[in-house]
């Protein structure tokens, strides 16, 4: 979701969505409206608090997570998920430590069983506890900190799995954190392949140089 709101920056200020899939009867559509009905003057933050507070309690057996973000607030975060990106792959390259770091920073980190993303702000604690690379630790660090209001206007959860979502998350392909992804059979069976999805952002740099990685060594496992 955080390139989302990098491509729409400059374009919107708010915007409302899930780091989790949303369930097949969406949002409470006939509550929000009320509630616009209600208040025809309703400002922007208000109907965006009232959309995930009608959503969460709609779903109260169900995990659900929904936030709005704040994008007049969100220049330096970005600056700071790019300045993260480019410390990475300065890291990554010839690095066996680091690269293993940062999978295994992706592979724990709390994701939806739906969504391609993982929480932006778990991973970066997780980073920050394994790396060995000051500039790594230092740009995690960096995005940690401005994950929060105002950028992250409000943050709703609720039900089990949950607990973990921050009301942030950024793009993974399951290829990288699921294990039968590992097989090339499985691969094929999805036609998975590498999507042609590019934000503009160096962290596609890091996706593309981790499948590739990943991809290579699955294709020819070292010799025993």
């Amino acid at each position: 979701k955080i390139e989302l709101a990098m491509l729409l920056h400059g374009s919107v200020d708010l915007i409302v969505a899930s780091e989790t899939g949303i369930p097949l009867t969406s949002w409470p559509y006939k509550q929000i409206l009320d509630a616009v009905s209600k208040k025809p003057a309703i400002s922007p933050k208000e109907l965006g608090r009232t959309i995930i507070d009608k959503y969460c309690a709609r779903y109260k057996p169900k995990g659900v997570s929904l936030s709005m973000l704040d994008l007049n607030h969100g220049s330096q975060v970005f600056d700071e998920v790019e300045a993260l990106a480019a410390a990475l792959l300065q890291a990554i390259d010839g690095n066996f430590g680091e690269m293993t770091n940062l999978s295994d920073a992706i592979r724990t980190t709390s994701r939806d069983d739906v969504e391609p993303m993982i929480d932006l702000q778990e991973f970066c604690r997780k980073l920050r506890k394994g790396t060995s690379n000051p500039s790594v630790r230092a740009a995690a660090r960096g995005v940690l900190r401005l994950l929060e209001p105002p950028f992250i206007a409000k943050q709703g959860r609720r039900g089990p799995g949950v607990s973990h979502f921050r009301g942030v998350g950024i793009y993974v392909p399951r290829v990288l954190y699921d294990p039968a992804f590992g097989n090339i059979k499985v691969r094929e069976f999805f036609k998975w392949k590498m999507p042609d999805l590019d934000f503009g952002t160096k962290w596609t740099d890091v996706i593309r140089r981790l499948v590739a990685g990943q991809i290579s060594s699955s294709q020819h496992p070292p010799e025993s």
